[in-house]
């Protein structure tokens, strides 16, 4: 997602940027994608924000509740996105992938390429594949998620460290029953959370977390079986859309994080997305923060020539860090309050999201989102 935002950005910028990919094809399996208000921000000005808004669905709420059932709040997207100056659009990873794709010529993506190392030669960066080859470019960015080639060819090879967590994500091809329209909504339990939200065409996504060990495997009953039993006796609709998942497409995914280093890079190298601010999901700012990363190099490369890339991208660094940073920190603060498992604390939780007036969530939200967002010019 960020390579192919930045490629898009790149060019709008007067660069000829090139997409290497170690997959042999460019397409993306599993669940859906929350691009919130600042990241459809940063598509607007990328000029790819229909696009995407047509392949996905705008929702216009997010409903709150206890396993039990129990409403504890509701946010208004519809509100959220007028006060940030955007919709809030869920979406499948394939679909955005496909709209990210379109924009960018075919002739510059290059799949089944693996970078093995790079090296600077003073006005250029070449880069070496894993079948031996070379190429050579004014500037190098790592768009390569969790496990980025270029971050330890910068940084040293320090893994990310785990959250404590792991995660399954899936999709429902149909939208069970009742299913109020453009609404998603998220479930907190003791120690869980449970998320979904409709991503057009009839689908529904989802996504759930639980305290485990790392390394973790679901067994030959699969993960599905798992889940059902371990979410079975929540509230509706969450074992219909279980029930309507296929079991092949459920993705498990141990959660990590990992803070960006105030140098996201050194010379004409630097990174954008994962590979330089890996952040737990639950605010969904993971693809989003990838997004803005790469509208925010397109603008600081823009008038940029080859002989002062590296300033340019120092200054993309420092405008970024705060924004990612933040991010990050957000998230980790929500899922520690969401992923309570003490009975009595989780009740206090409860009480407390009860009473807070939906006017300070969309206050609190639309405060992370406009500091997330592209600084101003």
């Amino acid at each position: 997602m960020g390579g192919l935002t930045a490629c898009t950005a790149l060019k709008r910028a007067g660069w000829e940027a090139h997409v290497f990919e170690k997959a042999a094809e460019i397409r993306e399996r599993g669940s859906g994608l929350a691009i919130a208000s600042n990241a459809v921000l940063a598509l607007r000005v990328l000029g790819l924000e229909e696009p995407v808004v047509a392949a996905g669905e705008v929702v216009d709420a997010l409903d709150l509740r206890s396993s039990r059932g129990t409403r504890l709040g509701r946010l208004s997207l519809t509100e959220l996105g007028r006060r940030v100056g955007a919709p809030n659009v869920a979406i499948s990873r394939a679909d955005l992938i496909s709209s990210l794709r379109s924009a960018a010529p075919p002739r510059r993506l290059h799949p089944g390429r693996a970078l093995a190392s790079f090296r600077e030669t003073g006005d250029s960066v070449v880069a070496t594949f894993d079948d031996g080859s070379e190429e050579v470019g004014d500037i190098l960015i790592g768009a390569d998620g969790i496990h980025s080639a270029v971050r330890p060819l910068l940084h040293g090879p320090a893994p990310p460290a785990y959250a404590g967590y792991t995660s399954w994500r899936g999709l429902a091809i149909t939208a069970p029953a009742g299913l109020p329209p453009a609404t998603g909504g998220q479930t907190w339990g003791r120690g869980a959370i449970f998320g979904f939200g409709p991503i057009g065409r009839g689908r529904v996504a989802w996504w759930t977390t639980e305290r485990a060990a790392e390394g973790g495997r679901d067994g030959p009953s699969g993960a599905l079986t798992r889940l059902s039993k371990a979410l079975g006796s929540w509230h509706a609709p969450i074992p219909e859309i279980l029930a309507m998942t296929d079991e092949a497409e459920v993705i498990r995914t141990d959660i990590h994080a990992r803070p960006p280093p105030l140098l996201w890079g050194r010379g004409r190298v630097s990174l954008i997305g994962d590979a330089a601010h890996l952040m737990t999901p639950e605010l969904g700012q993971g693809a989003c923060q990838a997004i803005v990363d790469a509208a925010e190099l397109g603008r600081c490369l823009t008038g940029a020539g080859s002989a002062n890339a590296p300033e340019a991208l120092r200054r993309f660094e420092a405008r970024s860090h705060p924004r990612a940073l933040l991010a990050m920190k957000k998230s980790a603060q929500f899922a520690a309050f969401a992923q309570l498992r003490s009975p009595a604390r989780c009740a206090l939780r409860n009480a407390v999201l009860r009473l807070t007036p939906g006017s300070v969530r969309i206050r609190s939200f639309s405060r992370l989102l406009q500091r997330g967002s592209l600084p101003p010019v």
